[in-house]
This record gives C-alpha cells, sequence and structure tokens, in this order.
C-alpha cells in the first residue's frame, strides 16, 4: 500500500515537472512569437512609411474624405508642379484662355475647335478640388484673359455638398486675388451615366451640387455655364458620347461643350 502511494507521488511529481517543462517550453515560443510579431510590425511600418513618402495614397484617402488636409511641399507630385510653374514663370508664358479641371478637362481637345486662340490646357486625371486649389499658381504663372473652370466630379464620391462647394469657393478666391482682371467662368459638373456604371454618385447630388455651383457665380459676380443639361438624355449623360459613364468620347465627346462656351471664347 506505501509502495502503490509512494509510486502514485512520483507519478504526480513526474507529471508536474513535465507540465512545468511544457509551459517553459511554451512561454519561451510565445515570447520568440511576440518577438517575431513585434519586428514583423516594425517591418509593416517602415514599407508602409516609405510606401506613403513616395506615393502619398493613404494621406491622399484621408484628405478627399475631409479628414486631413495634405501641405504642398507634401502633396503627390509637388516638385513636378513646382517645376511646371517654374518653367512658367522663366519663359514668360501667357495665353488667352486657360482650362482648368480634372481629367474631363484634361482629354478635352478645344484647340481644334478654337485654332485661332491661345489656349492652355491646365486639366489633370483625379484632381479633387483641393489639387485644383494647390494648382492655381499655374493659373496664374500664365496670366489667362479668360479661365473655364470644371471642378467637383471626383469630389462627388468622396465628401458632401458642402464641404464640395466650400473647396470650390476656396479655388475661385485665390484665382480672383490674384487676376483680378482675368474673366472667370463656371462651368457645371457633367452628369453620370449609370446604365454604363451604377456604382457613380447619383445625378440628384451632382443637380444639387451644379446649383451651388450656380450661386457661387452669382455670389461673385462671375458667368456660370450649364453644361449639365446640354449633355443630359433622360437626366442621364448621353450614352453615345462616353465610354465609361464620366469621360468623353474625345472626337464627338467636346463638340456640344465647344458650342456652349463658344460666345465667351470669342467675346
Amino acid at each position: 500500500m506505501l509502495l502503490i502511494n509512494n509510486l502514485t507521488f512520483f507519478i504526480i511529481v513526474a507529471k508536474i515537472v513535465k507540465s512545468s517543462v511544457y509551459l517553459c517550453v511554451l512561454k519561451l515560443t510565445i515570447m520568440r512569437s511576440v518577438n517575431i510579431y513585434k519586428i514583423l510590425f516594425f517591418l509593416l511600418l517602415v514599407i508602409c512609411f516609405i510606401y506613403e513618402n513616395k506615393t502619398r495614397h493613404f494621406s491622399q484617402h484621408l484628405e478627399r474624405r475631409g479628414l486631413i488636409e495634405i501641405s504642398p511641399t507634401h502633396r503627390k507630385f509637388a516638385p513636378a508642379i513646382r517645376a511646371w510653374e517654374k518653367m512658367i514663370r522663366t519663359s514668360d508664358y501667357s495665353c488667352d484662355i486657360a482650362f482648368f479641371g480634372n481629367s474631363l478637362t484634361n482629354q478635352s481637345n478645344f484647340e481644334d475647335y478654337f485654332p485661332n486662340t491661345s489656349i492652355a490646357n491646365f486639366g489633370w486625371g483625379g484632381n479633387t478640388l483641393l489639387d485644383m486649389y494647390y494648382r492655381t499658381n499655374l493659373i496664374i504663372a500664365s496670366h489667362p484673359k479668360k479661365i473655364f473652370i470644371l471642378g467637383g466630379t471626383n469630389d462627388l464620391f468622396y465628401v458632401n455638398k458642402e464641404t464640395l462647394i466650400n473647396r470650390y469657393e476656396r479655388v475661385v478666391d485665390a484665382l480672383i486675388d490674384s487676376l483680378p482682371n482675368s474673366k472667370i467662368y463656371l462651368q457645371s459638373i457633367l452628369p453620370f451615366n449609370h446604365s454604363i456604371n451604377k456604382s457613380l454618385p447619383s445625378n440628384k447630388k451632382v443637380k444639387e451640387v451644379n446649383d451651388l455651383i450656380r450661386q457661387l457665380a452669382e455670389q461673385k459676380h462671375l458667368t456660370y455655364i450649364n453644361l449639365y443639361d446640354i449633355y443630359s438624355v433622360n437626366d442621364e449623360l448621353n450614352q453615345k458620347l462616353t465610354t465609361d459613364g464620366i469621360h468623353l468620347r474625345r472626337d464627338i465627346g467636346y463638340i456640344e461643350w465647344s458650342k456652349a462656351i463658344s460666345k465667351y471664347v470669342e467675346e
């Protein structure tokens, strides 16, 4: 009986020792794992920092939603924009008309419709109104007699109407303050075509924003040009003039736009 009890005792002690060893091994494993995770986390932070420093992807994402505003020197393409401005200033360049906007402006071919007019295209694909605000120096440097603005299309995806029109006003004020003798025209945002792309912002929102742009033009004593109605077929962007529901076909998409602004270009 005593032998059995002693044997049982030794078995219990052995199990305890074995469990302790297992616990120690487990603890060491966990500690090693934690250290590995710390190292991996640190490396991930370094990679994210390098990626963000080169692309400004995350900060742009936050800015577009109105959560932050990137400083001029840290914006994506800031060096290219400064070099562009320097080139304009050093060459003493000037133009009759500056078209200022996003990809809809960038892809335009107004020079084909107005061959006797000196035209500068300051469209930049993907630009929000904040991006445009930080490019106003380019327009100012070129001393245009007239400025045609189309902005806000990309902002519609990210911010509410109030934030959008506040950004728009900053763009307008910057140009008015620096170019008091230039004529400024505010062009409405074009409708989207949802049969081609259902994920686009609603045209109801587009019309509401356009009404705010019209009011801004009246407030600043500027000319408002309604392009929405020209391109709208049953409250959708004319399907014949677009391939993706947003952008216009270069061959025929800008004909009606050119007609709408011709009297202002030629006045």
